[in-house]
């Protein structure tokens, strides 16, 4: 089942959160992921945002894929690219029903 990683984003220092984001989205793709949302969060209808100013979204064939991404030694070193840039990352798996 398509699975997908939804995440929630306050950036901190801009060009290290832009080399965190192209090397996550090179990884991603060797996982068979695609961008499907990248943009600014306009609205909250319900709950708490976390004060998030963006919003991801990224499709995988399945969650094996998803998690084999979010594990891998890949996205580890694009995550240390934003170390030390403040802002968050808040991310959940969602599968497809």
């Amino acid at each position: 089942m398509t699975a997908y990683i939804w995440a929630t984003v306050k950036s901190g220092e801009p060009e290290q959160f832009l080399a965190y984001a192209r090397a996550a989205a090179q990884v991603a793709a060797g996982f068979g992921g695609e961008y499907i949302v990248r943009g600014l969060i306009e609205e909250v209808f319900e709950g708490d945002c976390e004060d998030a100013g963006r919003a991801v979204l990224i499709r995988f064939p399945d969650a094996e894929a998803a998690r084999a991404y979010m594990h891998s030694d890949g996205y580890k070193a694009a995550k240390a690219l934003r170390e030390g840039a403040g802002g968050s990352v808040n991310s959940r798996l969602v599968v497809a029903s």
